[in-house]
């Protein structure tokens, strides 16, 4: 067990791999790179908007049918 300190502001972001290793069409997967783009650039919204921004990201990246699944939890510290 570990702690972390959290601002206010900060985002702590929790998923499966069924995000990170969503395939593209080239066979490349989404990647932890894609998503911490996707978070930097949604960071000013809220939790839920910040999820449905990741969910698009992974819907317009992959090729063909999700095979795992999509899990993100979002919370921001007060």
């Amino acid at each position: 067990m570990a702690e972390a300190h959290m601002e206010a502001g900060d985002i702590l972001c929790i998923y499966t791999d069924g995000i990170t290793e969503a395939t593209g069409k080239n066979g490349e997967e989404f990647g932890e790179a894609c998503l911490l783009e996707v978070l930097r650039a949604s960071r000013d919204l809220e939790a839920a908007s910040i999820v449905q921004k990741v969910e698009q990201a992974v819907e317009q990246f992959r090729s063909g049918e999700q095979e795992d699944d999509l899990t993100i939890v979002i919370a921001r510290a007060r």
